[in-house]
């Protein structure tokens, strides 16, 4: 799929790039098709805080973070937007630039696997 290449697993989760960064998709198992959650990168850690502060004062649902994501690094906050649909802001996600020796991590599908500063997700299931 658009000669995209595994940079590391979650359990059943497979993240995936194709180009440096990281991950810009991932592939989980689902009891039907749809969307997770749709990611906005964001240029600095105070982005993401700040947005934090915002959020919350405004009455909307924080569903996970922040927090920071092994896999890749980034520093993170989830949200409900409209219509329940979850949003990510991040920043620093890692870049992969080294393709021949990548080698994709597996990961087990826990807690500590999604936040490595203990953040726990309330996201709803899709």
């Amino acid at each position: 799929m658009c000669n995209a290449r595994v940079s590391d697993r979650i359990g059943d989760i497979a993240l995936m790039r194709v180009n440096a960064i990281h991950h810009t998709m991932a592939l989980a198992p689902a009891s039907g098709p749809g969307i997770q959650h749709i990611n906005h990168q964001v240029a600095s850690n105070d982005d993401v805080l700040r947005s934090f502060y915002h959020l919350a004062e405004q009455n909307v649902p924080i569903v996970f973070g922040p927090g920071r994501h092994p896999t890749s690094g980034a520093r993170f906050l989830y949200f409900l937007g409209p219509n329940n649909m979850v949003f990510e802001y991040s920043v620093g996600v890692d870049a992969i630039e080294d393709e021949a020796s990548h080698r994709p991590r597996q990961f087990g599908f826990e807690p500590s696997s999604l936040c490595m500063w203990g953040s726990k997700s309330t996201m709803p299931r899709r």
